[in-house]
């Protein structure tokens, strides 16, 4: 190509046009005719956008005037034009049947347009939301066009998400009635909504996920069964589980020192000052004895020995002025003393003061071992009714034996006399202290309680009408039923023994009905769990207990106590309390009345309900426990821990309902410094220094082709989710080629698909056997009270691997899959393995001792027989000499 100037252009001897420029060009065709082409173009352009303009502004509504003006003029066959003062309306008619309107759209004289569908307003209809500001006439066709579109979707039954919409839409229009419940309106918008999605890509709203997991929590098999029933489109239980396993609340957490009262602590901050105020009640719930392997953690150990628990000890905290209650902490037990109870029954209390609950007393049952915990609250030890506080000496520390298990307690106190007639010799109630002669007493005859009843079994109408057979001759288990205490503790039955005694010559009737009484009595006090009771019932001893001498429930109770002294002071070997139940109902009444009198010291409260003071509570969470765990009598420790994490997430749950006791409180905000989330067992330090020798590892030659088997099927299991060749070709053995005489066990069961792993995967299944063995054989009872011992494990043998140096941290696969993260897989799946064995392993040793313990109870139950059927023998023999 040449540049410019290289053509010779000046030319001296030639005409000066030779050497000149030329002015002006021929243009050439091709350009001229595009050129004329665009400016058409341009000017066609122009002169549309003025057209646009003009139209616009033609079309464009600035007044009401200006809209009635335009739509003079107006007509539509689907439409009818109405207009009346400031309105300008337009009418669908359906005429079908009777003529009646079926859509209509008003424009007011402020611009504002509203659709309607029958006498409903509809907000949202195709690109428009409604109310609307017409400044358009065009904008008023497509609203009618919109809206005879939806009328032909409706009757022509087509688009079905359009249907949906308008459904959703006509339901929006009720959310702000106030006579409507606006929560049922968004449940049936989301339900609706539902029905046109996939089912794979629905998100819940926070509501329907809190109804949900609530139901599953309280109910599975019935939420599963409303699922499956197709009437209501709720949750997959998955996703419901993985929502509440964010929330790490199980008691199993809280074995760890430090994550103790963690759940309690959480929850404080959510609680009003009416809730802090409170009373520990602890009592025992038999569990199974059972190991149990689930998530990486081991349960079953027990708390204070190297044995499986076949108990646990449930502490629960309950407000004296408000309805909260919670369970604080679960101890998993084997046998418990009394000074290792007291122990953790001081760390509670001192750690919920520490939280900032105020704890004014226990509740336990008469139990020997909560009696000796209770005891050593002094020094010397000493059973009573109030101690000094564990944080402060200066405050008292209140004891009360459940009155629940106290009721029982006389009835079956009643039951075991020996006497003639099962009888109660006690003093006269309105005699105390004036007991001078020890045959000054009455006679409580149980046996004529039972004669009573046959008097009126076969009659339809009866005075004791409560009594049953069940009540007056009850089994171990149902002397458990506190019901069955109050179908013979009644005034009914106490009135039927004056009514129907002397005509029927009942002995003792009148002294068994003064005895009823005065328990009744006593029973009603202490048994007020409402501050109405009293007014609804008519009776003035179910009122709430006041501390005030003028109080003739208050009265009654100092009565009740020199009654009770009176008693003890007659010393009759039969015919009385047991001197546990008697100490006991002593104790406990005089604890009430201290009670009554402090909270009215110290917290200003005019009266106490002594009802609070009962173990119920805790016994209906025992019931609940069962129910959850599939109506099982005897749970396992894990069970326990599953019921209780179960029903403290329904307690957080609820947190985001509107209750009087919370207030409303998003889950959302459910958050603290001490989550669990962050939790990590591989930082602790406990088998930090735990070292695998050479002499371990020599110990498993003999198991060595076990351990090569286990190892190839880890190595299989990791590779078939990472489904690639060159980690077989790194981690997995040659068949063919690189086999020896150490296989030998493998290529026996072989039939073509097992996996024969390399030898770094064998070292490390090999050490994690080793790692297991030396922690389970020298720190079991630490290793059993860790959490998620699986994560422990693997991670002590992984940083053992890493000192032998058998994990190679920069080598990668050809695919980018690193080393040490498939070396990390297999020490993770042989640990599953080798844990859930270990699990097997301390089950078959509890079955095995319980099989030893019954041949053994069998063999001596055979030897008593014998030894009985020798004795009768010898009697005949020396009859028959005789004779």
């Amino acid at each position: 190509m040449l540049v410019p100037g290289a053509i010779p252009s000046l030319f001296p001897d030639l005409p000066k046009y030779f050497s000149s420029e030329p002015t002006t060009s021929r243009e050439n065709p091709l350009d001229r005719a595009t050129r004329k082409e665009m400016e058409q173009l341009k000017e066609a352009i122009n002169k549309s956008i003025d057209e646009q303009a003009e139209n616009a502004q033609l079309k464009k509504i600035r007044s009401y005037e200006d809209l009635i003006n335009k739509f003079e003029t107006f007509s539509c066959d689907d439409f009818l034009k109405v207009t009346q003062k400031n309105q300008l309306i337009f009418l669908r008619l359906d005429t079908s049947q009777a003529p009646k309107v079926s859509h209509s759209l008003l424009i007011s004289s402020k611009l504002e347009a509203r659709v309607y569908i029958g006498d409903q307003e509809i907000n949202k209809l195709g690109n428009f939301s409604f109310p609307l500001i017409i400044d358009n006439s065009d904008t008023v066709i497509t609203v009618l066009d919109n809206v005879k579109n939806v009328s032909c979707d409706l009757k022509e039954k087509v688009g079905i998400k359009g249907t949906l919409q308008l459904i959703c839409d006509l339901l929006q229009t009720l959310v702000n009635n106030s006579d409507v419940n606006s929560e049922a309106v968004n449940f049936l918008m989301e339900q609706v909504a539902f029905l046109g999605s996939n089912k794979f890509a629905r998100r819940y709203s926070s509501d329907i996920m809190i109804f949900s997991s609530l139901m599953y929590t309280i109910a599975p098999s019935a939420y599963r069964f409303l699922r499956q029933s197709g009437y209501l489109v709720l949750p997959h239980p998955n996703t419901i589980n993985n929502v509440c396993t964010k929330y790490s609340v199980s008691p199993q957490f809280e074995q760890l020192d430090s994550y103790f009262l963690l759940y309690i602590k959480q929850k404080f901050k959510y609680l009003e000052e009416k809730d802090k105020v409170v009373i520990l009640m602890l009592d025992e719930v038999h569990i199974k004895e059972y190991f149990d392997y689930k998530g990486g953690s081991i349960s079953g150990m027990s708390y204070d020995s190297e044995t499986s628990a076949s108990s646990a000890q449930v502490f629960m905290v309950k407000s004296i002025v408000s309805r909260y209650k919670d369970v604080v902490h679960v101890l998993p037990v084997h046998t418990i003393s009394g000074n290792v109870l007291h122990e953790f029954v001081k760390k509670v209390i001192i750690g919920l003061e520490g939280i900032g609950f105020t704890v004014i007393g226990i509740i336990t049952d008469n139990n020997s071992v909560n009696r000796r915990a209770v005891e050593l609250f002094i020094d010397p030890p000493e059973l009573s009714y109030c101690y000094p506080h564990p944080v402060d000496k200066s405050r008292p520390l209140f004891f009360v034996v459940d009155p629940v298990h106290l009721f029982k307690c006389i009835r079956n106190n009643w039951l075991n006399q020996k006497n003639d007639g099962r009888c109660f010799f006690y003093p006269k109630f309105d005699s105390v202290h004036a007991v001078q002669d020890i045959a000054d007493f009455k006679t409580a005859r149980f046996t004529t309680i039972r004669e009573l009843y046959n008097l009126e079994s076969d009659k339809l109408v009866k005075y004791g009408f409560r009594l049953n057979l069940k009540a007056l001759a009850p089994s171990s288990m149902e002397r458990q039923n506190v019901k069955l205490v109050l179908c013979i503790f009644n005034e009914h039955v106490a009135e039927a023994l004056v009514e129907l005694g002397e005509k029927n010559k009942l002995l003792y009737s009148q002294d068994t009905s003064d005895f009823l009484k005065i328990i009744i009595r006593w029973w009603q006090i202490v048994n007020v769990k409402t501050p109405n009771k009293g007014k609804r019932l008519n009776n003035r001893y179910q009122e709430p207990l006041s501390y005030d001498e003028k109080d003739i429930k208050m009265a009654f109770l100092e009565k009740f106590l020199k009654w009770i002294d009176d008693w003890d002071r007659m010393k009759f070997s039969t015919g009385t309390f047991t001197k546990e139940t008697r100490t006991a109902l002593v104790l406990s009444t005089k604890a009430i009345i201290e009670i009554s009198s402090y909270c009215k010291e110290n917290f200003n409260m005019s009266y106490i309900l002594p009802g609070k003071f009962q173990t119920d509570d805790l016994e209906s969470r025992f019931g609940c426990y069962r129910k959850l765990a599939g109506c099982q009598y005897n749970i396992s420790t894990q069970q326990l821990f599953e019921c209780e994490k179960k029903l403290r997430i329904r307690s957080l749950l609820k947190l985001s309902i509107p209750s009087k006791s919370f207030g409303t409180i998003e889950i959302t905000n459910f958050d603290t410094d001490d989550s669990f989330s962050d939790y990590d067992p591989s930082s602790s330090n406990v088998f930090s220094q735990l070292k695998v020798e050479p002499d371990d590892i020599s110990d498993l030659e003999e198991s060595l082709p076990v351990l090569m088997y286990l190892a190839g099927y880890c190595i299989f299991s990791v590779l078939k989710k990472t489904k690639c060749k060159s980690c077989r070709y790194l981690h997995q053995l040659d068949k063919e080629v690189e086999l020896s005489a150490d296989h030998t066990y493998l290529k026996s069961l072989d039939r073509g698909k097992l996996s024969f792993p390399q030898k770094h995967i064998l070292n490390a299944v090999l050490f994690n056997y080793a790692v297991i063995k030396k922690i389970c054989s020298l720190y079991e009872p630490e290793f059993h009270k860790l959490h998620d011992q699986r994560r422990i494990v693997a991670s002590t043998t992984y940083n053992i691997l890493e000192e032998k140096e058998f994990c190679d941290n920069s080598g990668v696969c050809d695919e980018g899959h690193l080393f040490n993260l498939i070396i990390w897989k297999v020490v993770w799946c042989s640990t599953n393995i080798f844990l859930n064995n270990y699990v097997k392993k301390k089950n078959d040793n509890l079955v095995e001792a319980l099989v030893k313990k019954k041949n053994l109870a069998a063999k001596k139950a055979e030897k008593r027989k014998e030894r009985s059927l020798g004795i009768q023998n010898t009697k005949k023999c020396k009859t028959a000499a005789n004779t």
